[in-house]
């Protein structure tokens, strides 16, 4: 049996300039499975004073291969839906032993979102 739930997830392709102008990239959503946990403190994060709240990340078990922060120049992360926040991914670990293959992401809160139409419509947007 899996743990893995149907999860929103929130892409955006790279924006472009045309004719001097900047067009925002398209924004899309889909559905993924994955299982969506709270992180660990000192395994996950290293907890510091000046840190944020652990409660502002969360990890994520799924087959998918999600964009990450650094992933490349104008590219943006993935944000997967969770308890009405948006989870921006910044931190992938691949485990791909042939055992069971799967990739862990860590993801920071970004926002509040319930609705992903909010996200295609503009409503919603990164900080």
């Amino acid at each position: 049996m899996s743990f893995r739930m149907a999860k929103d997830l929130l892409t955006e392709h790279p924006g472009a300039y045309a004719n001097g102008e900047y067009v925002p990239g398209v924004r899309l959503t889909r559905v993924i499975m994955a299982s969506v946990q709270p992180v660990t403190k000192q395994t996950d994060l290293k907890v510091l004073p000046e840190g944020r709240h652990l409660s502002d990340f969360v990890k994520i078990y799924t087959d998918e291969h999600l964009q990450v922060t650094a992933d490349g120049e104008n590219v943006q992360p993935d944000i997967i839906i969770q308890g009405g926040y948006g989870y921006e991914i910044i931190d992938s670990s691949p485990n791909q032993s042939n055992v069971i293959n799967h990739f862990k992401y860590v993801a920071a809160k970004v926002f509040a979102i319930t609705d992903p139409a909010d996200w295609i419509s503009g409503a919603v947007q990164r900080p």
